[in-house]
């Protein structure tokens, strides 16, 4: 998995800004939801999924990209997708733990 993070950071760096935005946003959302999966289909815990764990140096790869602000609104909404999933993911991963959850 960093391998392949590696491999789209290096990709960025010779693309305007859209396409960067693009790639990162794609990037990030796949690992997104490859993250939910793993935490739900194979029950792996939030930290150990290396989907997971990828998800923070790809989404600092979409702020340097230009995101979080003046971006496009389709990039925006990728952004805003993989998120949810990531939230979702480790919503899941810690309701395994016995605790209860609550968001407010």
């Amino acid at each position: 998995m960093r391998r392949l993070a590696w491999f789209g950071l290096l990709a960025l760096m010779g693309c305007d800004r859209n396409d960067r935005l693009d790639l990162a946003g794609r990037a990030l959302d796949e690992s997104a939801e490859r993250c939910l999966y793993e935490v739900r289909d194979s029950g792996k815990k939030y930290d150990a999924a290396p989907s997971c764990t990828a998800l923070s140096a790809l989404s600092l790869s979409y702020v340097e990209a230009g995101g979080t602000g003046s971006e496009p609104a389709l990039y925006r909404v990728r952004f805003m997708s993989a998120q949810r999933m990531a939230w979702m993911a480790l919503a899941m991963s810690e309701s395994c733990s016995g605790k209860p959850l609550r968001i407010w």
